[in-house]
């Protein structure tokens, strides 16, 4: 899916990018070298399993904010990225764009 949101000063750097299982889509600023990458992949987790399996192993136990969002838990990290599964789908966000907590969860929600 593409985002119905994008935040402002960004647009789709490329084309999507499908590889393993995998679909990425990288959104860079218009006016500086910041990225952001949504990537999308089928998963059988569900909110707790991506807690355990990628966001407390991608940062320390406690350094992350969780966001009850439209009916999915999101998981915020290292301060502007993102992720959350849906529907049997699993959501990321990454880069270095400094996207704030409102940022990300309006994206989440436009997916």
């Amino acid at each position: 899916k593409m985002p119905g949101y994008v935040p402002a000063g960004y647009g789709p750097n490329k084309s999507a990018d499908s590889s393993d299982g995998r679909v990425s889509i990288s959104f860079r600023s218009h006016t500086d070298n910041k990225v952001y990458t949504l990537t999308q992949q089928t998963s059988s987790w569900n909110s707790s399993a991506l807690l355990a399996n990628h966001v407390q192993k991608r940062s320390c136990t406690t350094c992350y904010q969780t966001w009850q969002n439209e009916g999915k838990t999101v998981y915020i990290y290292d301060n502007s990225n993102a992720t959350w599964v849906d529907g049997g789908v699993w959501y990321q966000i990454e880069g270095n764009a400094s996207l704030t907590s409102d940022q990300l969860l309006r994206l989440a929600n436009s997916l």
